[in-house]
């Protein structure tokens, strides 16, 4: 078999593991249905590592300390999704805008909470997921004073 070339299939056992791994140094949950995602997104990193399979890239995870300590960051890079873009998944910020920041309005209002807006983006890559953000709350607020508002950003990668 030419490694360079084969598309490897990922068993139950090696998902299971590669599973548990991503969680447990990533917290990311990966679901039974992104077992063929984790196949297609690891295929080209077998073969750049050039290991036969998924069976002997598990058992190098196990056994050698110093390859899993470089490789993790690879293996997270791979199996997240590294897209970004202003207003992606545009829904998000009408929700924001036409449910979310209403609602909070109305119950400052009604119970004299205070005004403070605190928003993390856990997925904010190069910067657009919260510069989306930001013009949507400096849209629905700018004219509303009183408000202290604040997002927070981080990115895995």
């Amino acid at each position: 078999m030419d490694f360079r070339t084969s598309l490897n299939t990922i068993g139950d056992a090696e998902f299971e593991f590669i599973k548990n791994l991503v969680y447990k140094q990533a917290g990311i949950f990966l679901a039974p249905h992104k077992k063929i995602m984790v196949q297609s997104r690891l295929n080209a990193r077998l073969r750049t590592l050039e290991i036969q399979s998924f069976e002997d890239y598990v058992a190098k995870l196990k056994m050698d300390q110093n390859f899993a300590t470089q490789e993790m960051q690879e293996l997270i890079n791979r199996i997240t999704t590294n897209k970004t873009d202003f207003f992606r998944e545009n829904h998000h910020f009408e929700f924001l805008k036409n449910d979310y920041f209403p609602q909070l309005e109305k119950e400052a209002q009604e119970t004299g909470a205070s005004k403070n807006l605190r928003i993390w983006c856990s997925a904010s890559s190069t910067g657009e997921e919260p510069y989306s953000i930001a013009i949507t709350v400096y849209d629905y607020f700018q004219n509303k004073p009183g408000w202290n508002c604040k997002i927070y950003a981080s990115d895995i990668d």
